[in-house]
């Protein structure tokens, strides 16, 4: 059967960032879903919602039970004759974790399905007929197996594969800014990864920033590793 389409992350953020209560549509949901434990849609919007407000771990509980009957969503699309059909392989990660591809598409007529593979689960039995695809794991301490599963699966994948794992893994930024650096029209901030201590012996003035980040000059932006969508 073919698979019907999710709310979906764009829709149900746009509604939370308007301000919107989204109650209502939770208690619709929970409705769906207990009239049919069988309507996964349900669930993985539930898991949005749940994200949404704040209740992470409920969410990620959700979306794990999702997952593990289902891998394949599908996101709505703006035609019901879509001009290109796109798979997205994904982690199974918060909202935020892989390339927004959603927020992307929306209005484009093109035909989102996300897989989220999980390492060790395979593919499922039947793929939707696609033109490309897409990789949106980004390479992070959580999801770097992920990356590794998804480059062993997509080795002979039948159709384009946009972009290739590899690829992703000199993407983190405290390497893409060094890979970009000859790159004509492009400025990224020079990035450092560092522990907790060497944080605060800059901090304290124990370290001088230039001995760890040669580049590197104040102001700062200091963000937690691994944390999206502006978290920590």
């Amino acid at each position: 059967l073919p698979l019907k389409p999710r709310l979906g992350v764009a829709h149900l953020t746009k509604i939370a960032f308007d301000g919107a209560d989204l109650s209502p549509l939770w208690s619709e949901l929970v409705t769906r879903l207990k009239a049919d434990t069988a309507d996964l849609e349900a669930a993985m919007d539930l898991s949005v919602i749940a994200q949404l407000a704040g209740q992470q771990e409920l969410g990620f509980q959700i979306q794990a039970e999702a997952l593990a009957a289902r891998a394949l969503y599908r996101s709505p699309c703006a035609s019901p004759h879509p001009r290109l059909r796109l798979l997205a392989f994904a982690a199974a990660t918060e909202i935020g974790g892989n390339t927004p591809l959603e927020f992307l598409l929306e209005g484009s007529g093109i035909e989102l399905t996300t897989l989220s593979v999980v390492p060790g689960a395979g593919l499922p039995d039947a793929l939707p007929d696609h033109d490309v695809a897409f990789i949106a794991v980004p390479d992070s301490d959580g999801t770097r197996s992920t990356l590794h599963e998804i480059l062993r699966l997509t080795q002979n994948w039948p159709r384009p594969v946009i972009n290739t794992p590899r690829r992703i893994f000199e993407l983190e930024r405290d390497r893409l800014f060094k890979l970009l650096a000859d790159a004509a029209g492009s400025d990224i901030p020079a990035t450092l990864r560092l522990d907790r201590d060497d944080l605060d012996e800059i901090v304290s003035g124990e370290t001088p920033l230039d001995a760890l980040l040669a580049e590197g000059e104040f102001p700062l932006i200091i963000r937690p590793i691994g944390s999206q969508a502006g978290r920590g």
